[in-house]
């Protein structure tokens, strides 16, 4: 488990599922949040840390 924080200052405990690139070529970091929901993060705004 880690905690990731997006640029927008929120957060989200879970796991890293897989990346991805959107249609704009960002790296995208989809995150399975210890709720069972898949969060996307970009890549570019995204801090983690690992506990």
């Amino acid at each position: 488990m880690a905690t990731f924080t997006s640029g927008f200052g929120w957060t989200v405990t879970g796991t890293v599922e897989q990346f991805d690139v959107d249609s704009n070529g960002n790296l995208v970091v989809r995150v399975m949040s210890a709720g069972g929901v898949l969060v996307s993060f970009l890549a570019a705004d995204v801090v983690v840390e690992v506990k």
